[in-house]
This record gives structure tokens, sequence and C-alpha cells, in this order.
């Protein structure tokens, strides 16, 4: 089962297949309620086989398709049932399998598509924004990954682990300046102050956050899309906000020794920033939105919308969170048809254009529809001025 910290929609996006299923449902964390959670995935699994009965396929072939299910409804052993949180979604194929156990809870829906339906794991996504946190000092170097949930240690890798480290590879005569302490046994510089001190002393500093910048970029994927917050005294911030070259930077920080706080302190204090810096990207968004409608670097046409998804053209998508709009789209002619209601070849329009934009790189985020611009139930942002295909809705 995959974990909260490594929740990848990747294997998600990247497969392939006519028949792609997709489970949703509540579950219960403890108690005798737990039984709850087995009844409702095997009345959903009955559903499943009622769809795919009514697809064509032969009981033989849907006892094949649904193998991996029917043994997580035979594995009473394992506890898999007791051991929930708040919801699960399960996602299998005729050559793929994988299940998430998530603190979001889930409405029970069953998707059966030629992709897995992922617009509930956005919303959790959305909910639960993965940031990273790096806490500077001169004599401590620690860097974090964190959610709304938790938050744990990451390797360093090349990343210097103090000023002294980063000097002892950069300039060895630079540790003469410095006076040692006996720190946990071992004879190492210890840095002091509130601010900084003399011109070298500066250039020293500013050479060793190159060093942990550069030591970020290699080891955190390129990724505008999560966070890096910053904590520690407030110069020692302002210096490295100027050198730090990953694309998005949290400008509000943790202010004060970050030496003396534990993970779990660190984490209590990120989340208020972090919330904070979220509302007001989708602010941001919302606002460049409405500058550039007119332009044809944004559009709250649905039609428009799923062709430029499909062609890796959206930065931001903005989507309505609790609607659905069932229909069908052909990307080669740019054809759109609403459906009056689902029917076992409709696709939630919304989840697909998300989907296409989340797998080419784009930014999605679930609104409440009030809060969208113009009241539409989607509206993007385009990388670059999208051309008219002539299509219509």
């Amino acid at each position: 089962m995959e974990s909260l910290f490594n929740l990848d929609l990747q294997p998600l996006l990247d497969h392939k297949s006519d028949l792609c299923l997709s489970i949703y449902l509540p579950t219960y964390k403890k108690g005798a309620e737990t039984q709850q959670n087995f009844i409702r995935f095997k009345n959903l699994i009955q559903q499943v086989q009622e769809n795919l009965s009514h697809r064509g396929l032969k009981e033989a072939d849907i006892d094949a398709f649904l193998k991996p299910a029917y043994e997580l409804l035979d594995d009473r052993e394992s506890y898999f049932w007791e051991h929930q949180d708040l919801g699960l979604g399960v996602f299998c194929s005729s050559n793929f399998w994988q299940t998430y156990r998530l603190p979001t809870s889930f409405e029970e829906m069953v998707i059966v598509s030629d992709h897995f339906y992922i617009k509930p794991l956005m919303r959790f996504m959305n909910l639960n924004q993965p940031f990273y946190l790096l806490a500077l000092s001169q004599n401590e170097v620690r860097l974090f990954k964190g959610n709304r949930h938790d938050i744990k240690a990451m390797e360093l890798d090349d990343i210097p682990r103090s000023l002294a480290e980063a000097l002892r590879y950069d300039d060895p005569e630079k540790q003469l300046q410095f006076h040692s302490s006996s720190r946990g046994g071992n004879s190492q510089p210890l840095y002091h102050g509130h601010g900084v001190g003399t011109t070298d002393n500066k250039k020293d500093i500013e050479r060793y956050f190159q060093a942990i910048d550069n030591g970020l970029m290699s080891l955190l994927p390129v990724d505008k899309h999560t966070p890096l917050m910053l904590a520690g005294v407030d110069y020692l911030i302002s210096m490295f906000q100027d050198i730090s070259s990953y694309p998005n930077l949290i400008k509000d920080a943790i202010i004060g020794n970050p030496e003396t706080l534990l993970p779990q302190q660190l984490h209590e204090q990120a989340l208020p920033i972090l919330h904070k810096a979220l509302d007001q990207k989708q602010q941001e968004s919302i606002e460049e939105y409405q500058n550039k409608q007119g332009t044809g670097e944004a559009s709250d046409r649905l039609s428009k919308i799923l062709t430029a998804a499909y062609n890796g053209q959206i930065d931001t998508l903005m989507l309505a969170e609790n609607e659905e709009k069932w229909g069908d789209f052909d990307p080669n002619n740019y054809e759109l048809d609403i459906h009056s209601e689902r029917s076992l070849q409709s696709n939630d329009l919304l989840e697909l254009a998300a989907f296409h934009t989340v797998k080419q790189g784009g930014e999605v985020y679930l609104m409440d529809k009030n809060t969208l611009p113009n009241n539409s139930s989607a509206a993007a942002i385009f990388r670059y001025p999208v051309v008219n295909y002539g299509i219509n809705g």
C-alpha cells in the first residue's frame, strides 16, 4: 500500500489501458466500524462486475481482471481492512494494481475508463500540499519533507552540513578565522552572533549558502509546484533568499534559531505559513487569469481547455471542486459532446482536463465554484497564447 509520503501520481498518469478501474471509498480507522471497510469494498466490486458485464466482458474475463480485488477480499489474516485511515483509493487494470490509504475521506465512487480517475487525489494533494523545509544556521543544516500531517528528515547528500564543512572544502585556511569549541565530544568550529560580522564573514556565508543551493538543486526535483520554506535567524534567511535559485521559495519563514527546535516544533510553525502561501498562490492565479482574459492566454471554454490540456499547453487549471461534467472529447478532431446524463461511455470532462494537465506538468486547483473566475466550472491559464481551433463548447 502506498504511504502518505510516497504518494506519487505519475504511475497512474503514465499507465495505458483500455480498461482502468478507479475505486474510492470512505474508511474507518478503528473499532468495530472497521468491518464496514470490507463490506463497502465488496459492494463496490459488485458494481464493477455489473459495469464490466454491461460493457460486454465475459465472466471469465471479469474474474481475471478483478483477481487482485478478489484476493484482497479474501485476505482477512493481514488485517488490511482493520488498518485503514479515512479514505481508500484502489486502482486496477489488467497489469496494474495500486492502493492508497489516505487521511482524507472520499465519497464512494466507481469509475471504469481508459485512464485512472485522479480528481479526488487532486483534492487530497491540494489539502495536503507537500513542502520542503530547510533549517539554516551557521552551525547546522537540516532538510525536511512535510505535509499537513507529518514531517520527516531527508538525507543531505551533497549539501554541506555546516559553514565549517563548506569552508573545509572551499578554503581550509578560513578555518583559522573561527574558534573551536567542544561539541558532543568533537572539536569543531562554532559560530556566534546575531548579524553578519566582517566582510570576510559575509562572503564565507554567501559561499556556504551557494553550496547549499547547488546541493538542493541537485537533490530536489526541479518542481515549481512544491514549495520550499526556510527556518533561521532573519539576516540568514534574507541572504539565502537572495542567493536561492529554487523556483518556489516561500517568502515568509520561521524566524529564530532552528537548532533549538525539534522536527515537530518546526512542523507546527510551518503549517500556518504554508497555508497562507497556498491561499495567496491560488488568489494570484485568479488575478492572473483575469489579467489574461481576451489575450489568448486564458479561457473558461471547456472545449478549448480540453484541447490545451491534451497538448500540454496549460500552466494552471482551476476547477469547481464538487462539480462533474459527463461527456466525451475527441482530441484529434477537437470534438466535444456533453451528455445530459452519465453513461458507460461518459468521461468526467473536468477530470479529463485535470488528468492531462497534471500529466504534462501543469498545476491543478480544486476550488469552490463561487471563487472561480466568472463562476465557471473550469478556468485555465495557458503557457503561451493558444489559437482557437474552431471548436465549440
